[in-house]
C-alpha cells in the first residue's frame, strides 16, 4: 500500500483485472473466428462489434463494483495515509458488514461473470444473423446447429473468464482485507475451502466439456476427416489449463497456512513482544476460522501474561523490600549495595545489617535458577539469614545453621551460594566465610586483592564443613562483595567480561566518592546485553572503611 488512497488504488486494480479479462476473451474469440474463417472478413463490423462488447463488459463491472464496494471505498478512504490521523478509527463492529462486503465480492462477480456470458452469446451470434454477418460457410447446417455450436465455445470461453476474474479478484482482496485489521470473524454462514475447490474444479471440467464438444460438433458439421491430433490438442490444452488454476488456488491455500504457522510458532518463541500479535482474517474459509481461533488464544495469552505481569509485579515490590533500600553507616564503615534482577524477580539477595554489639554484617548470595522458584527460594533465605545472624555465632557457625535448616527444603535440586563478612569496629577485624560463593575483592593503596574462603553451597551436603577467615581491616579498604552475574556479562561482541575484567573497572573507581556512587557507575558501564543466555541478576556490594 502506497500513499496513493487505497480507495483508489483498489479501484484501479479492479479496472486493470477486468480490461485484462476481457481483452484475454476478445483475442481467444478473435482466434477462434480465424480457425474457422482465416482472414477472411476478419477487421470487419464484427471485430468492432466484439470490442465494443468488451468494452461494455469492463464498464459494467466497473460500475457494479463502483457500487457493490461504495462501504468499502469509503472505508479505505478513511484509511488512507493523508486522512488517517485526522479521521476516528472505525470500530470493529461496524467494520464487519464492511469487510464482508469485500470478502464476498469475488464470488458475486464470479456468478455475474457466468450470467452476463450466457446472455451475451446468444444476444451477439443472433445479432449477426439480422444483421446478415454470418456467411453462408459459417452455417454447417441450420441456425440452431450455428447457434449451439457457438453457445458451447462462448461458455466455455465465459467458463474460462470467470474462473480467472475470480481467482484474481480473490488474490486482490485478500491484500486489502488485511487493512480492515478484522481478528473475529462476524457471524455469517462461513464458506469452506472444499466448496471453493470443488466449484473451481467443477468449472475447470465444464470448460473442458464444453470445448471438446465444441470441437467435435465443428469437425464433424465442417466435413472431411476427423481431426484427432486436433482433438488431443484441444484435450491437453484444457487439461493443462485446469492445472494451472487448480495448483494455483492450492498454491494459495498454502500460502495462507504457512502464514498462520509461522504466527502460531511465535508462541514458542522467547520474545515477549512477538507473542500478542494477532493475524487479520482475509477469507471465510478454514484458514479465516483458523486465523479466528488463533487470535482467540492470542488474547487468551495476552490476559493470563498480563495478570501474571500484575502478580510479578507485586513479587518484585515484596522481594525489594526485604533488600536494603539505602546506604547503611556504621562506626567507620559505610555500606551500601544494589541489586538489578535480569527479570522482574530475581535469586539474587544482598543485606546489611548493624547487630547490637556494633558491628556490621554484610550478606550476599545468589539461588541457582531464575524465575519463580528462585524469587521464593530468596526470600525465604533472606527471612532465615537475618534470624539466624541476629542468634550469634561466627560466619561459619551461621553458615551451617542455615545449610541444616534448608537442606531438607532444597532437597537437592537447587542450591544457594552465600557469602557472610562481619566487621568489627573495635577490634579492627574482618570475619568472613563462604559457602560456594565468588570470591569478593579487597581494593588497598590502588591494588586489587582477591579473599579466597569457600565451601560446599548452601543445600548441596548435610554435613559441610565451613571455615571462618579473618582478616585484618585498615582505613581506606574497600570491600567489594559481587555475584557470578557481573564477572558473567558479555559484550556486545559476545566476549565475557570475566573476573579480569571486573578487577581493571574496580580500579577504575574513584575512590572518595560514596559506595551507591561507585557501585552505580560500575554496574551502568555494563554492557547491557539482555538476549538469554548472555543475562543474569547482578549484585553488587561495597564497604568502606573510614578513616
Amino acid at each position: 500500500m502506497s500513499a496513493k488512497r487505497l480507495d483508489t488504488a483498489l479501484m484501479q486494480r479492479l479496472l486493470r483485472a477486468y480490461v485484462a479479462i476481457s481483452l484475454l476473451g476478445v483475442i481467444i474469440i478473435s482466434l477462434h473466428n480465424l480457425y474457422i474463417n482465416q482472414f477472411d472478413d476478419y477487421f470487419g463490423l464484427k471485430f468492432v462489434i466484439k470490442l465494443s462488447m468488451g468494452l461494455s463488459m469492463v464498464i459494467v463491472f466497473q460500475l457494479i463494483s463502483l457500487y457493490r464496494l461504495r462501504r468499502v471505498r469509503q472505508y479505505l478512504r478513511r484509511r488512507s495515509a493523508q486522512d488517517l490521523e485526522r479521521q476516528p478509527r472505525v470500530q470493529a463492529d461496524d467494520r464487519l458488514p464492511i469487510w464482508q462486503d469485500l470478502a464476498t465480492f469475488p464470488f458475486m462477480v464470479f456468478i455475474m461473470m457466468i450470467v452476463l456470458g450466457t446472455l451475451y452469446s446468444p444476444t451477439y451470434h443472433l445479432l449477426m444473423l439480422r444483421l446478415d454477418l454470418i456467411r453462408e460457410a459459417e452455417l454447417p447446417a441450420t441456425v440452431g446447429m450455428f447457434l449451439l455450436e457457438n453457445l458451447l465455445f462462448d461458455q466455455a470461453l465465459t467458463g474460462t473468464l470467470a474462473t480467472l476474474l475470480y481467482i484474481t479478484l480473490r488474490r486482490i482482496s485478500r491484500e486489502y482485507l488485511r487493512v480492515f485489521e478484522v481478528y473475529t470473524l462476524p457471524a455469517i454462514r462461513l464458506g469452506s475451502i472444499m466448496m471453493r475447490l470443488i466449484l473451481i474444479f467443477v468449472s475447470l471440467f465444464v470448460i473442458s466439456m464444453l470445448t471438446v464438444s465444441w470441437f467435435v460438433m465443428n469437425a464433424v458439421y465442417s466435413g472431411g476427416t476427423f481431426p484427432v491430433a486436433g482433438m488431443f490438442l484441444v484435450i491437453g490444452a484444457s487439461f493443462a489449463f485446469s492445472m494451472v488454476i487448480f495448483a494455483f488456488e492450492a498454491f494459495n491455500f498454502r500460502h495462507s497456512l504457512r502464514e498462520l504457522i509461522r504466527s502460531i510458532l511465535t508462541l514458542t518463541g522467547k520474545r515477549r513482544e512477538d507473542l500478542h500479535g494477532k493475524m487479520p482474517i482475509v477469507s471465510t474459509d478454514e484458514t479465516g476460522k483458523l486465523a479466528a481461533a488463533f487470535n482467540s488464544l492470542q488474547e487468551r495469552t495476552e490476559q493470563e501474561y498480563r495478570i501474571l505481569d500484575q502478580e510479578l509485579q507485586l513479587a518484585h515490590a515484596v522481594q525489594q523490600q526485604l533488600l536494603p533500600t539505602s546506604s547503611v553507616a556504621c562506626g567507620p564503615f559505610t555500606a551500601a549495595g544494589l541489586c538489578r534482577p535480569s527479570r522482574q524477580i530475581g535469586g539474587d539477595l544482598f543485606d546489611c545489617l548493624v547487630l547490637d554489639d556494633g558491628s556490621l554484617v554484610i550478606v550476599i548470595g545468589d539461588v541457582s535458577g531464575h524465575g519463580v522458584q528462585a524469587a521464593l527460594i530468596m526470600s525465604a533465605v533472606v527471612v532465615l539469614l537475618r534470624a539466624e545472624v541476629r542468634r550469634g555465632g561466627d560466619p561459619a557457625e551461621i553458615l551451617d545453621r542455615l545449610n541444616r535448616q534448608l537442606i531438607d527444603t532444597l532437597r537437592y535440586s537447587t542450591y544457594v551460594t552465600l557469602a557472610l563478612a562481619r566487621f568489627h569496629p573495635d577490634k579492627q577485624r574482618l570475619d568472613y566465610a563462604s559457602a560456594g560463593h565468588v570470591s569478593p575483592y579487597l581494593l588497598r593503596d590502588g591494588e586489587v586483592r582477591e579473599i579466597s574462603v569457600s565451601s560446599l553451597p548452601i543445600g548441596i551436603a548435610a554435613d559441610a564443613a565451613y571455615v571462618t577467615e579473618t582478616l585484618e581491616i585498615k582505613p581506606g579498604d574497600r570491600y567489594v562483595f559481587y555475584t557470578d552475574g557481573l564477572v558473567e556479562t558479555f559484550t556486545s561482541g559476545r566476549t565475557m567480561l570475566g573476573f579480569d575484567g571486573l578487577a581493571k573497572r574496580l580500579t577504575a573507581l574513584k575512590a572518595d566518592q560514596h559506595p551507591e556512587e561507585q557501585i552505580r557507575s560500575l554496574l551502568d558501564g555494563l554492557p547491557q546485553v539482555t538476549t538469554e543466555p548472555y543475562d543474569d541478576d547482578k549484585t553488587l556490594v561495597m564497604v568502606r572503611v573510614g578513616d
